[in-house]
């Protein structure tokens, strides 16, 4: 009786901390896009900046549908791990091609681009646990607390790189100092 509710005990801690993992994704996903609208000026024309801002939204909008789609696994594991697995492969390809894409026309390595390169290395650390989640025994943790661990990591890099896109100045193209 009591291994029963000790383990419903760590089913409802799951089950609270990936309800608040994509309450604050969709929270910060919207804010994310109340921001590009504060930029859309800038941003529209340029097909790059639109790629990045595209990019950036997947940092908020892939691990708040991992945690929704986790709270619907209860009792059918393959859910979990099949939605965390597809999902991730999408996070890490979709920064991959970002990488060929703009970092191939800048050619130096920042501070954004390194952060994106551990941001793969995350989202293909949940797809490996996702796929083998076996390999948590070695921690001797349950696998839905290392990628909880993980989604956590990705959302706090998706706003340092939403932030430094945001700051960072436009590069001006205008032929006159003084043209509007």
């Amino acid at each position: 009786m009591m291994k029963d509710a000790q383990e419903f005990q760590v089913d409802a801690t799951f089950e609270i901390f990936y309800q608040t993992i994509a309450q604050v994704c969709f929270t910060v996903l919207g804010f994310w896009f109340i921001v590009l609208q504060t930029k859309y000026r800038e941003w529209i024309g340029d097909r790059d900046r639109r790629r990045t801002a595209a990019n950036i939204s997947f940092y908020f909008l892939l691990p708040g549908s991992m945690s929704m789609l986790s709270l619907l696994s209860t009792g059918v594991p393959i859910l979990w791990r099949a939605s965390f697995a597809t999902a991730s492969f999408l996070g890490a390809i979709e920064t991959v091609l970002w990488f060929r894409r703009i970092q191939a026309k800048t050619g130096h390595l920042t501070l954004q681009t390194v952060a994106r390169w551990a941001g793969v290395a995350l989202y293909l650390l949940v797809a490996l646990v996702a796929l083998i989640p076996t390999l948590s025994n070695l921690l001797h943790v349950k696998p839905l607390v290392i990628t909880g661990s993980m989604l956590t990591l990705i959302v706090v890099l998706g706003v340092a790189i939403a932030w430094a896109f945001f700051i960072q100045p436009i590069p001006d193209t205008t032929d006159s100092p003084h043209s509007l």
